[in-house]
């Protein structure tokens, strides 16, 4: 049976949340889960090889290594969470797309090795830890308006990535976007304070910087830059 996109989902997504239904597979490969779970936690979901896609609209946690190396998953729709552990879907490399509108909190590593993530939207994230988007190697696009911190290494390794908005990050952790090699020729933090170490190292496209606001700039927070023309 094919996968079915998350458009076509809809109404079985309704029917199987009526009345007292708590958990129900929605065919019988096991490909499409519908939950009423609040949370998940490690080992929750048994058939992870198969499992591709989840819908779980009123989950509020998402736990430490919850998802880890799920390889079959390619898309959630978690649209209540507000928090997401350490590892929760680290190694999910099959993963595409991910909706966390309500998200205010991603734990470490949460979506390392996540190969073909391409895009993802946090409006509500406040801060980016370590790991949290390394070597996520098709990802293009990120999103986090309210995000004020991005820490160590978060985006480090991501080849494909090409444009991140962030217009409240205040601080630019170590390596933060090492070794992202296509980042957009025009990268602009308005209200960022303090870029780290290897922040930016080898990233071999930039080419004008707007730090307005910047006061601290660590050592080798550009080493390799070779085509930067001008940062103020």
């Amino acid at each position: 049976m094919p996968t079915l996109l998350p458009s076509q989902m809809q109404s079985k997504l309704m029917a199987c949340l009526s009345g007292s239904l708590w958990e129900r597979l929605v065919d019988g490969s096991i490909r499409n889960l519908v939950t009423t779970r609040i949370e998940f936690t490690d080992g929750a979901i048994s058939h992870k090889r198969n499992i591709a896609n989840i819908f779980a609209p009123y989950c509020r946690v998402i736990g430490v290594s919850a998802f880890q190396s799920y390889r079959a998953i390619s898309y959630v729709y978690f649209p209540s969470v507000t928090a997401v552990g350490t590892n929760a879907f680290s190694d999910c490399r099959n993963l595409h797309s991910i909706s966390l509108p309500t998200c205010s909190l991603i734990g470490p590593g949460a979506f390392y090795n996540c190969f073909f993530l391409s895009r993802v939207s946090f409006e509500q994230c406040e801060s980016i830890y370590s790991q949290t988007f390394a070597n996520c190697d098709q990802l293009r696009s990120v999103n986090v308006p309210s995000c004020s911190i991005i820490s160590d290494y978060a985006f480090a390794n991501d080849r494909a990535l090409t444009n991140i908005v962030a217009p409240n990050c205040k601080i630019l952790g170590l390596g933060a976007f090492y070794n992202c090699q296509r980042l957009s020729a025009d990268t602009y933090f308005p209200i960022c304070q303090e870029i780290h170490t290897y922040t930016f190292a080898n990233c071999q496209q930039l080419r004008y910087l707007n730090f307005p606001e910047c006061t601290v700039v660590r050592n080798g927070a550009f080493a390799f830059c070779s085509n930067i023309v001008s940062m103020y």
